[in-house]
């Protein structure tokens, strides 16, 4: 039997008495130790079930065809995504087929048109790298082809780094992420400039209010200066044109005309031919000549054809002797 002290009179007792028989002291009841209480649910740590993944460009280049075209929602290609985050997109669609959100013919074509997809965007882009300078246009061909072999596992971009062809910074700046150095100088100087003019704006609003004024006036002066040569072009006194001409029997011809006026001027006329016995063809006239500005007694020469008389055999050779040519402006109408 199993014994205990007594803490009151020291004599040895059973353990299983309920009170010491010599001096009366009652047993303490045994500490039960109670389970711990579980905490509460905001102390629980959370699973990483919902942690943040950052995919590959080749990846989130298939999140957008698949998303755009409705065959998988976002939500399910992000709770693949998360059991296959470094996945290619061969074995991506894969698991989605697994996952039964995309059938085999689907996965077929999806893949299809991502090739061809990756193969466009590959030749724009190294368009654009060449232009820039980047790679020389006989690389293309060998680029492409090496890209075919590689365009489920990267894109353009990243095969061309990876690759030592361009650097990150130059990727940067051909996937649009980043400006070049010149295009971000004249952004700076923009935003300078818009820095000035609200300040000006807001410590001296009187000088804004004349810079304004200055400007309108400007603008009133440089319109009514543009009106005044217009008028003038419009009312420039036209060319007195003594016309000088042959013609051959094809109808071709030349005019050398010469300004008799004391001014510069222009004009625009037809030249009209009278020939002679010729009656069927008399008052053919050719296509709308203008002589542009010619100074005071100077000449020009114009060839001129006058259709009809492309007709007749050229053994009629020059006919300056036999026809008449008259110069005349052409009329309003069309014709």
């Amino acid at each position: 039997m199993a014994l205990m002290t007594c803490k009151q009179c020291g004599n040895q007792i059973p353990e299983e008495a309920d009170k010491c028989p010599d001096c009366g002291l009652r047993k303490e009841p045994s500490k039960i130790v109670a389970a711990p209480s579980p905490p509460p649910p905001s102390a629980i740590k959370q699973s990483p079930v919902n942690k943040s993944i950052h995919p590959s460009r080749v990846l989130v280049l298939l999140r957008e065809m698949l998303t755009s075209s409705g065959l998988v929602r976002r939500i399910d290609f992000e709770s693949v995504l998360l059991l296959h985050p470094d996945a290619s997109v061969d074995d991506f669609t894969h698991h989605l087929q697994e996952e039964r959100f995309l059938t085999a013919p689907q996965r077929k074509t999806l893949l299809e048109q991502f090739k061809t997809r990756q193969m466009a965007e590959a030749n724009k882009l190294l368009t654009a790298a060449i232009a820039r300078g980047l790679l020389q246009e006989l690389d293309r061909s060998s680029i492409m082809v090496s890209f075919s072999n590689v365009l489920y596992q990267r894109t353009i971009i990243d095969h061309l780094v990876e690759d030592g062809r361009i650097t990150s910074s130059q990727a940067e700046v051909l996937a649009g992420k980043k400006v070049s150095h010149g295009t971000e100088k004249i952004r700076a100087s923009g935003r300078l400039v818009a820095d000035a003019v609200r300040r000006t704006v807001k410590d001296r609003p009187r000088a804004v209010v004349g810079a304004a004024i200055a400007v309108s006036v400007g603008i009133m002066g440089v319109a009514v200066l543009f009106f005044s040569l217009v008028v003038w072009w419009a009312f420039d006194e036209p060319l007195k044109l003594e016309p000088n001409c042959t013609m051959d029997g094809n109808g071709r011809g030349q005019c050398t005309f010469s300004n008799t006026a004391d001014e510069v001027g222009s004009g625009c006329g037809r030249i009209y031919a009278y020939c002679g016995k010729l009656t069927d063809f008399n008052g053919v006239y050719s296509a709308t000549l203008c002589s542009g500005k010619l100074q005071p007694q100077d000449t020009k020469v114009m060839p001129f054809q006058a259709p009809g008389f492309d007709r007749l055999s050229p053994n009629y050779g020059d006919w300056r002797d036999s026809c008449s040519f008259h110069w005349s402006a052409p009329p309003a109408e069309n014709d």
